[in-house]
Order: structure tokens, then C-alpha cells, then sequence
């Protein structure tokens, strides 16, 4: 979709945690609100602050589209 960002969150751990990424690294330019869309299990969640932050078990990965809100 033209206008989003895809990120992929990674938890390479023996153990569940939280895994996380600031949208500063992304090298992009990102609006204020701004929705996250889970691509795998198809849930939405609006992005507050500047971080995508999320729960990834062992050995996981979690993947969103970051998309202007």
C-alpha cells in the first residue's frame, strides 16, 4: 500500500520478551497519529509515542504496517 512502512520485530531470545524499534531508525517521516496494523493476526492498534514496542515470543517475529491514521 503507497504511504506505509512495514516493520518486522525480531526476538532471536530463548525466552518470550519485548522487543522494540524507534521510528527514528526507520528513516522515514512519520505523521502524529499513526495506526499499526498487525499482518498476521489482523489487529489494529494506534501508535502513541515514538516506538513500536511489542510482546514477541521466543525465536518470533510480529509484523506491522505502519500507516498514517
Amino acid at each position: 500500500e503507497s504511504g506505509s512502512v512495514c516493520v518486522a520485530l525480531f526476538n532471536l531470545s530463548d525466552v518470550d520478551g519485548e522487543v522494540s524499534v524507534e521510528l527514528s531508525q526507520l528513516e522515514e517521516t512519520f505523521g502524529e497519529k499513526l495506526t499499526l496494523h498487525e499482518l498476521w493476526d489482523k489487529t489494529e492498534t494506534q501508535l502513541t509515542g515514538q516506538k513500536v514496542c511489542a510482546q514477541v515470543a521466543a525465536h518470533g517475529v510480529k509484523v506491522y504496517r505502519i500507516v498514517e491514521a
